[in-house]
């Protein structure tokens, strides 16, 4: 009877990390939105996602220090890389898909204008 209680305990631990890792994972997603948002370069598109993955990849580096076997310090590595770099990406993509729409929409309805004025018959 006394063997259930570990188990509830860490489930319970479980179910409460995963809210916790679920909300951190939303929040980077939300700033690099946000960031994305702010400084976006249309020339340059893939240097945010360029500069993303050279932090992560030295955010995950640190992975090395770890004591243990050189097959879970990779392992690690490849999760913390995987869980910072997919939803900072994801934010900067969706922020600039979103912004190339607007173009997009701001674009046509300057170029239905621009058709509309010049088909327009000049009056005598």
């Amino acid at each position: 009877m006394g063997d259930g209680v570990p188990f509830l305990g860490v489930a319970a631990l479980t179910v409460v990390g995963l809210v916790w890792l679920a909300g951190y994972l939303y929040g980077l997603y939300w700033l690099a939105y946000r960031l994305g948002e702010k400084f976006r370069s249309r020339r340059w598109p893939w240097a945010a996602y360029a500069i993303v993955v050279a932090g992560v990849t030295v955010l995950s580096s640190f992975t090395v220090w770890i004591p243990a076997d050189p097959f879970t310090r990779f392992f690690i590595g490849l999760v913390v890389f995987v869980a910072h770099a997919h939803p900072l990406l994801v934010g900067i993509w969706v922020a600039n898909e979103r912004a190339r729409r607007e173009d997009h929409k701001v674009w046509h309805a300057r170029t239905e204008a621009w058709l509309s004025d010049w088909e327009r018959t000049p009056k005598d």
